[in-house]
Formats: structure tokens, sequence, C-alpha cells
């Protein structure tokens, strides 16, 4: 059996061009998070941005090492961390989340390409443990602030996914919830952005359909089976996908070339298992949500299941051709 190389030790411009579609998508999502809340959230974003560069120039100072800005995926895996905090996380702990997510996830396993956890699922899974009230704290977008520094006149609103985990309804309707007209972090309210860069990043074939699709199908069964709110069943499957780091997490995390399987079918399992996880935690765990925490606990399962998938599909070819 021949070793499974991730795309990314494969062909250098592979990783950059993943880097830039990715930073795409998250410049969109920022600049729609301006028309709503205003300059914070975009100066959270450089800021965030920043100190993943900045931890990474460190990290690769004290082991002697090139530098590794030219991939890009420092700048990913900041934005992203950003894109996963409220309009009004403190400064501080967005930086401890990248801070975390390189000197703990990525650079002790010897830097991009060779992590078994996603760095930014690691930073934000490290930042809600830690500061959940930082992290899990939102704004009302009709509110109308103009946030900058000062949050003081900000009046916190429970999210969606909040709402349901305490088993209340949630009221909001689905256009709020496709606009982004809804509190939550600055990159996973608005689901038509999210949608469209879906869209972009499978055409440009940045990312794969192969997990994100039974990953989202898992999870619309199991709200559908086990509602975590009353009255109409598919409006409650809705508020379920649309809540939360949902779907944000199966279109970045879900996709990350080095952490989730490479083989078409092992990506398959891989989504199906993440769904489950992700619901697992959404009904028994501590937190609103457990997107992050799913994809850290299936990511060191990535290479088995991987290998599995490789194994059995290569079986079922050679028993096929010599039948044929």
């Amino acid at each position: 059996m021949e070793p499974i190389i991730t795309p990314s030790l494969r062909v250098g411009r592979s990783v950059i061009s993943y880097s830039f579609d990715v930073l795409l998508i998250i410049a969109c999502l920022t600049v729609y998070s301006y028309v709503i809340y205003g300059l914070r959230p975009v100066l959270l974003t450089l800021i965030t941005i920043g100190t993943a560069m900045l931890c990474e120039a460190i990290a690769c100072l004290l082991s002697r090492r090139r530098l590794t800005f030219g991939d890009g995926t420092a700048l990913v895996t900041g934005g992203l961390i950003a894109m996963m905090m409220s309009p009004i996380t403190p400064v501080w702990a967005a930086m401890a989340a990248a801070a975390f997510a390189i000197w703990v996830a990525k650079m002790p396993f010897g830097g991009s390409g060779r992590n078994i956890f996603n760095p930014a699922a690691a930073g934000v899974a490290f930042a809600t443990f830690c500061f959940p009230r930082s992290v899990l704290t939102y704004p009302n977008p009709d509110q109308g602030l103009r946030l900058l520094w000062d949050t003081t006149a900000v009046i916190p609103q429970e999210s969606v996914a909040s709402v349901l985990k305490s088993g209340g309804a949630s009221f909001e309707t689905p256009m709020n919830m496709l606009f982004g007209n809804t509190p939550g972090a600055i990159g996973a309210t608005t689901i038509l952005v999210l949608l469209a860069g879906l869209i972009y990043l499978a055409c440009r074939r940045t990312v794969s359909l192969h997990a994100f699709i039974p990953y989202v199908l898992t999870c619309a069964v199991i709200a559908l089976v086990f509602p975590r709110t009353g009255g109409n069943l598919l409006n409650g499957v809705f508020l379920e996908l649309t809540s939360g780091l949902l779907l944000f997490g199966g279109i970045f995390m879900l996709n990350d070339p080095t952490t989730t399987p490479h083989h078409a079918s092992g990506r398959v399992i891989f989504g199906i298992l993440t769904g489950i996880a992700v619901m697992l935690m959404r009904h028994f765990g501590r937190f609103e949500d457990g997107v992050c925490f799913a994809i850290l606990l299936m990511n060191p399962l990535s290479s088995v299941i991987d290998r599995a998938a490789w194994q059995v599909s290569h079986f079922v070819e050679k028993r096929w051709l010599h039948r044929v």
C-alpha cells in the first residue's frame, strides 16, 4: 500500500492556492460583518491574523526553521479563528486563541502539512473552554451599533444555537438567518455568503463535497428525528443547520487538506461521523455549539479512516477486475 501524502506536501502551489481561496471568502464575510456591526470585526480579524503570523514567526525562530509565511496557512488560521469569534469578543481572547492554535496545535507537530489537529478548531475550542462568556456573548444586529473598542452600550443577545441548547423556541425568520440578521459569530451567521463561498470553493476544487454533503445530511436527519425545538419539524431542521458554526465548520474545517481524509469514501465516512459527533455535543455537551470539539475529536481518526477506505476500495476493485 502506498503511503498517503497530503496535497500540501505534494505541490507547494496547491496549499498556496487553497489559502488564497479561503482568505478571499474570509474577506467577503468580514466586509459583510462590517456592514452590520462596523469596524470592530475588521480590526479583530486583522489583529487575530497578525497574532497568528507573529506566533508562527516566533516558533520558526526558536526552532531555527525558515519562516513559513509563504504558504498562507497562518493567515488562514487567524482568519478562521476571527470568523468564529463574536463581534464583541475581547481582542485578548482572540489573540489567545490564535496563539494556542499556532503554538500548541500546529508548530509542535512540524508545521503546515504535519499537524494532526485543525489549528483553527483547536484555538476556538481553547478560547470557548477557557473564556466562554467572551466568546459566546453576541450583540443584537438590530441595535444599529457601529462597534469599535467600547462595547459597554451593547445589549447581549442569545444566539439561535443558545436558544436551541436551552430547549427554547427561536422566532428567527428564515430571511434573518439567510442574511445574517441574527446574533452569532462574525463569519458564521451570513448563510447566503457561506453558501456562495462553498460554491466558489467547490468550483475551484479547493474543497470537496464528499464530506460536506454527508455531514449536513447526517445533522439534518438527527435534527429531524431528535428535534430540540417544538413546532414545525422542518423549521427546526433549518434552524439547526443554519445556527452556530455547523455550516462554517463543514465548509472550512471539514475540508482541511491536512487533518481530514483524502480518499473519497473516507471523506464520506468522516463527514457522517463528524455530523454524529456534532449533534451529540449539541444535545449533551456543555456549550451551545460543539462543532470545533467534534472536529478535534475526529481529526486523529482521519488517517485510520483513510487507510481503511483505501483498503476496502482496493479489495472491491480487485475482486471486480478478477470477475471480469
